[in-house]
Order: C-alpha cells, then structure tokens, then sequence
C-alpha cells in the first residue's frame, strides 16, 4: 500500500486521482513533490529514495552536457522515429512514437552516494500487451514499455543469446579437454555455485575475490564495441558451420515470425542453413546480425527536459540488449587474453 502510495507521488494526475487518499494525504504528497524527487534505489528494487529536486536537476544537467557521452541530436525527435519505423518496417518488427528519457536511480550501496541514469520509457506511454483482448472485453495482460527501437533491441537480445549459447558449448568442450577456459558469463548465480562445488578440490588451494567494472557502460568505445562483438559473431557462426559441416555463409538465425512487438518480449533464436528457412520464419545472417547491431549501438536518443540528444560514448543501461553487448564485449577480450597468457606458458616451457 505505501510502495503504490509513494509511486503515486510521480505522476500529478495519478495522486489527485487516487480514491484510497485522503484529501489532507494527497495535498501532503504533492507538497512534498514541490521539493523532492523519488526515486527507486539501485540493486533494490522495493526501495525507494528521496533526492532534492534541484540536486536532481544539477546533477543531471552536469551527465548530460558536461560529459562526452551526449551530443545534442542534429535531427528532431519526429525525423528519428521516422527513420527508426523505416529501419525496423524493413526488417518486419514493430516501432512506436516513444523516445527514452533519463532518469535516476540512487546508487545507496557504495561508499560514495551516488547517480546511476538509466534510458526508460513512461508507463504513460506504454502498449497494451494484448489489445485484441482488450478490444473483445477480456482481461489484457498488463501495458509493457515500448520504445522505437525496443523490438530491433529484443531482436538483438535473443540474437546476443544465441550467439552466447554456442560460444558456451564451445568453451565447454574446451575445458574439458584442457582445463581452460576463455568464458565466463554467467546468467544465474546457481551456475557459479554449481562450478564452485563441483571443481571444490581444484579451487581449495586458490586466493578467491571479487572486482566490479566502475562506470563500465558508459566508457566503451562504440566502433571498438562494435569490432568486438562482430568478431564474437563471426567465431560462433563459424564453430556451429564446424559442427554442422557446411558454410557459415550459408547460415542463418531463425525466430518464428510471431515473435516480434510488444505482446514478444522474449525471442528464442535457433541456427539453421538459409535454404531451410520457412516462410513464417524470420532470419538473420551474420552480417545482417551485425547491422542490426549497429542500428542499435549508434541509435540511442534520450529526451532530457524535452531536448533530444544521441549517446555518442557508451551503452545506455536500460536498453534490453545493453546486457548481452556488454557481456560479449568482455567474453572478446577476456579469449584474446587466455589466449595471449596461455601462448606465453607455452614459450616458457618450450625455452
């Protein structure tokens, strides 16, 4: 009740409207929106945190212009979501009217209180999950966010995805018959628990610790993101064309067709020889994966205080492939490492 109650707080019109307050409780609430901002607390999301609004401001005034992360955009917010519609209209997904914002989260976990920004979408711009049902009378799904690009980024998760899924495989076969190992992306906390007590004798004798990137989304370069990613595409395509002794040329990923828009947040992506696609299948090569990726690294707009700017430095948290681009951009330097450590052993007990 005071979660929906303080949530409430950020939209006006949703506090007067609110049955369940009283007069005396709704004035108090906007009251205290005339002077601060509420925001939810990173790496707790039942938490939330109050900021003074003019902190706020300033602070996102100085992320925004007085970094090299943004650039105000040369086109207007009418001309991006045409051309982004265009784009994604062409490759069969859906697109909508809404551009992200930037808004803050309270990151309360470290030493020093501060910001983290985040590309989010307002649940007043959000797209029935189910408008046939709702159409019909029947219970809708509840609304999800939907920005222009989300379902080219969706794409691209669960294109990221499957591209991980072979690189695994591989890793594992690697590690079985070495010992090494050249990845080490987790999803679930349960796999690193699960190889922490089966290799128990292996690791009793080893110092254990932990590291955290400072900053990391928003310091990657976009062209060596972009190189990076690309090389992991082309080494799984590759080691799946291996396995199935053809061309990787002649490779595809396929998703159904039914897939894609707002009702679709998860995409499931399989490798298949392109002369096997079906008609109700939606498929990509490695360079149409790999131009897909390009629109949605150099395609991050976020409006801030209704100016429109481009993320020209870095990733944007909040973006659905954000995650999967890190991680592949790390599994890249983290093998040419391992190979570069295991190459020098190998000199040094040949010398």
């Amino acid at each position: 009740m005071l979660r929906r109650k303080i949530l409430a707080t950020v939209d006006l019109s949703r506090v007067g409207a609110d049955p369940e307050l009283t007069a005396g409780a709704r004035k108090k609430l906007l009251e205290l929106q005339e002077h601060l901002v509420i925001l939810p607390v990173d790496k707790s999301s039942h938490d939330f945190g109050f900021v003074c609004k003019r902190f706020y401001n300033q602070d996102l005034h100085a992320k925004v212009n007085h970094s090299t992360n943004y650039s105000p955009s040369e086109e207007t917010p009418q001309q991006v979501i045409a051309r982004h519609k265009a784009y994604l209209g062409r490759e069969g997904l859906h697109s909508s009217n809404v551009l992200p914002y930037l808004y803050g989260t309270l990151k309360l976990h470290k030493e020093v209180t501060s910001m983290r920004y985040i590309a989010g979408v307002s649940r007043k711009n959000c797209v029935d999950s189910d408008s046939e049902a709702a159409d019909a009378g029947r219970d809708a799904r509840p609304k999800t966010t939907f920005s222009s690009t989300t379902d080219a980024q969706l794409d691209l998760t669960g294109l990221l995805k499957a591209i991980m899924s072979i690189l695994r495989r591989e890793d594992d076969i690697r590690f079985n018959a070495t010992g090494y190992r050249y990845f080490w992306i987790t999803e679930s906390s349960d796999d690193t628990a699960f190889f922490l007590k089966t290799h128990a004798d292996e690791l009793a004798q080893l110092d254990a610790g932990t590291f955290d990137f400072t900053t990391m989304y928003d310091q990657l370069e976009l062209e060596e993101l972009l190189n990076a990613v690309a090389d992991t595409i082309n080494e799984a395509f590759a080691a799946e064309a291996a396995r199935l002794n053809v061309d990787a040329g002649r490779l595809v990923l396929v998703r159904p067709k039914s897939q894609h828009g707002p009702t679709r947040k998860k995409r499931c992506f399989a490798f298949k020889v392109n002369t096997e696609v079906r008609s109700h299948e939606a498929a990509y090569s490695a360079q149409e994966l790999k131009t897909l990726l390009s629109f949605c690294l150099v395609n991050t707009y976020v409006l801030v205080n209704r100016v429109l700017m481009r993320q020209t430095l870095g990733i944007p948290m909040g973006a659905n492939a954000s995650p999967d681009i890190a991680n592949l951009f790390c599994y890249a330097k983290e093998r040419k490492y391992m190979m570069r450590l295991l190459e020098d052993a190998l000199r040094h007990c040949l010398a």
